[in-house]
């Protein structure tokens, strides 16, 4: 009796073993091959009037009003933008990686690390996402409010949604590119430089039309600062002072003024920008602010 006992122990062990490893099997077949869909994923921007995006006490709102987008009332950029939308309608689910609620952590969905994403259409809530970290292979971990799934994503969605005002903030100074400049005025140091269109191809000094000028020279610098953007802006808490130093103003036909430039140079080389009459300061990288503050010999050919 014993061993007819032990034998059948055994053979129940080994019953409860396989339908154990079996269901285990599955499960991780049923997380391999999901059936789960990411709803947020077939949202379009067209039928989208506000994003809201949450992260502790960080809360940015990017809205839609008269054919524009602005984030906290500053014109958003729309490369941005897109780089956004493509993410999101790129989020076709991969993997259910997990659906412990122990393990949310680990992806960075839990609450006190993920991404509140939620989007309306008018006042209609219009989906909810909880954006965890990339994977760093090009997916991203997110979870659906009020459940324990965790998804894996077939996009970097976690890498494309600026967790600043300011990195979704429009960061174009000057687009000048199809307006026809036909004068600039530099200022350094009240020291005036006046540059003239005499045709198509040729430039002029104001006040020494015989001069020779380096075409080449004014080409660069139309280059650069008809098609400006900044690398940042100045942050609100800043103590530095904006006391410029450099002033461009460029003209159109019939001396119709198009932008009004003030440049203040920065320790680092860098600069701060401001459009005449705006408080926007923008910053540029010290490279660009070369190519943009000319002494009157830059223009010159010796």
């Amino acid at each position: 009796m014993k061993t007819k006992t032990l034998i059948w122990l055994f053979a129940l062990l080994l019953i409860t073993i396989g339908v154990y490893v079996a269901y285990n099997k599955t499960h991780e077949k049923s997380l391999n091959n999901p059936v789960a869909e990411l709803p947020e994923a077939s949202l379009h921007k067209s039928d989208t009037t506000r994003i809201e995006i949450t992260l502790d006490a960080t809360h940015i709102t990017v809205s839609h009003t008269d054919d524009h987008w602005l984030v906290n009332d500053y014109p958003v950029d729309t490369a941005v933008l897109s780089r956004f939308w493509t993410a999101l309608q790129g989020s076709v689910v991969k993997d259910i990686v997990s659906q412990n609620p122990e393990n949310q952590a680990t992806f960075s969905v839990d609450d006190a690390h993920a991404v509140l994403i939620t989007f309306f259409n008018g006042d209609i809530k219009t989906g909810e996402m909880l954006v965890g970290k990339s994977s760093g292979r090009g997916t991203s971990y997110i979870r659906v409010p009020n459940t324990d799934t965790v998804l894996e994503v077939r996009s970097d969605i976690a890498s494309a949604v600026p967790l600043t005002v300011n990195g979704w903030r429009d960061k174009t100074i000057l687009a000048l590119k199809d307006a026809k400049v036909e004068r600039i005025e530099l200022m350094n140091d009240k020291v005036k430089i006046a540059l003239e269109k005499q045709d198509t191809n040729t430039w002029i000094l104001a006040d020494k039309k015989n001069a020779s000028i380096n075409q080449a020279h004014i080409t660069s610098f139309l280059t650069a600062v008809e098609t400006l953007h900044a690398d940042g802006f100045r942050e609100a808490s800043s103590t530095e002072i904006v006391d410029p130093t450099y002033y461009i103003k460029l003209f159109g036909a019939d001396n119709t003024l198009l932008a009004a430039l003030s440049l203040t140079t920065r320790k680092d080389g860098s600069a701060f920008v401001q459009h005449s009459g705006d408080d926007t300061v923008f910053t540029i990288p010290s490279y660009t602010a070369d190519q943009l503050m000319q002494k009157r010999s830059y223009f010159i050919t010796e």
